[in-house]
């Protein structure tokens, strides 16, 4: 019997060991399918944002790809989009159908880019901005220079930006951007009565301090004509050149021709404008080479367009249809076209072949007889053959008294001195 018994007893103690085995094989399976599921579970989380993050970089690299084309021909601002200096924005307003959007910007302590986009849900020939407020968070209107592309050729969609040049007031990092729109459909203007209000942020810390400032203050004698380079500061949308010109030169400075930024390796970075900083200062803008890596730095031109202070004027008879003073004989009166409600005064001025390509010339909109001061409409120029500028002036029919005369703002008379200032 006790042998019987130690039989049984192994037989039971070998079933528990095999159930044992049994139980332990199947936790194993189960862990081993859980782990699988969880190796799978990654590789398919991998795998998603893998697509996701490829679908992003394409849709990211085609807007920058977009936006570049807008602003194609200014060699800072497309090496701003290459070093990804750009803030994503995507904010709308809606009114009648038509929603417009800021998508981005580009901006630093000196200017802001607002790239915008407008969808609407009819088709629309043309479409242009007829009220443009950048405003700060507590509704005070910036203080700014605005440019804008004018016409955005749509029929559904289309994207453009704004520029706001920042002089006076420096930019804080809340906006409201409101806009209005003129629709333009078969010479037809219609202005929409409502406004476009689109409240965004930007990050700050990207710009601050984003500036690089060299001080010149080089004076230069150009045929007695004196001029001093005071410094430039370079941002990443554009760089500032002040100049100042001496209240004593005896002639009035227009500008510079072919004037450049040039690094060590010949590469250079043209003006973009310039603005006044009372009567005898101006700063001169350039695009922007703050991205770019240099050992020396230049500015350069190769002359500049003065007239002799007393010769700004140009006086014209209208009886007689002829011009009575002017600085030289290269300006002349072509013709004078009286339409219904304007005068047409027709202006050819000479030039020789260096301004071939380039529209030097032009007079300020105030102009005055004996009596008055008047302002003309507007005005046309055009390039004729043989080094000839045509410039139209579009005035209001009047009674006018005696001669008018007219201001020029710009003239293709210029002193040559290839000059180069070392600012680096």
């Amino acid at each position: 019997m006790e042998y019987e018994d130690t039989i049984q007893n192994e037989v039971l103690e070998k079933d528990e060991r095999l159930k044992d085995i049994q139980v332990s094989k199947g936790k194993s399976k189960k862990r081993l399918l859980f782990k699988l599921g969880f190796v799978i579970m990654l590789i398919l989380i991998v795998v998603i944002l893998f697509i996701w993050k490829i679908s992003t970089d394409v849709k990211y690299e085609e807007y920058k790809s977009g936006i570049s084309e807008l602003v194609q021909y200014d060699k800072g601002l497309l090496a701003a989009l290459e070093h990804d200096f750009i803030q994503y924005v995507d904010q709308s307003d809606q009114h009648q159908g038509i929603t417009f959007t800021v998508d981005s910007v580009v901006m630093d302590e000196s200017m802001m880019i607002v790239f915008y986009s407008i969808s609407s849900l009819e088709n629309m020939n043309r479409m242009k901005l007829s009220g443009i407020d950048l405003l700060k968070s507590d509704g005070e209107q910036y203080r700014t220079g605005i440019s804008r592309s004018g016409f955005n050729e749509i029929e559904s969609v289309g994207s453009n930006y704004i520029t706001f040049l920042f002089s006076e007031d420096r930019p804080e990092d809340e906006f409201v951007l409101n806009v209005g729109f003129t629709v333009i459909d078969e010479d037809v203007e219609e202005k929409l009565p409502y406004t476009w209000s689109v409240p965004f942020q930007v990050d700050k810390t990207l710009y601050q301090d984003a500036k690089q400032i060299y001080t010149i203050n080089q004076t230069f004698d150009i045929e007695g004509q004196l001029i001093t380079f005071e410094d430039i500061s370079i941002y990443p949308t554009r760089s500032e050149l002040k100049v100042k010109y001496d209240d004593n030169n005896s002639k009035e400075i227009f500008g510079f021709d072919e004037l450049y930024v040039v690094d060590q390796n010949g590469n250079k970075w043209g003006t973009k404008g310039s603005s006044g900083l009372g009567e005898y200062a101006e700063v001169i803008y350039f695009e922007s080479n703050y991205f770019d890596e240099y050992e020396e730095l230049y500015i350069e031109f190769h002359s500049i367009r003065a007239l002799d202070k007393d010769k700004l004027e140009v006086q014209v008879d209208l009886q007689q249809q002829k011009i009575l003073s002017a600085p030289d004989e290269n300006i002349s009166l072509k013709f004078v076209n009286e339409k219904e409600n304007e005068l047409q005064l027709g202006f050819h001025i000479k030039h020789d072949a260096f301004y071939k390509n380039h529209h030097i010339g032009g007079f300020y909109n105030k102009y005055h007889d004996i009596n008055n001061t008047y302002s003309f409409r507007q005005t046309s120029m055009s390039s004729l053959e043989n080094d000839i500028f045509e410039i139209t002036l579009h005035l209001p029919k009047d009674e006018y008294t005696g001669p008018l005369t007219f201001s020029l703002w710009d003239y293709p008379q210029r002193l040559i001195e290839n000059t180069r200032i070392q600012i680096k």
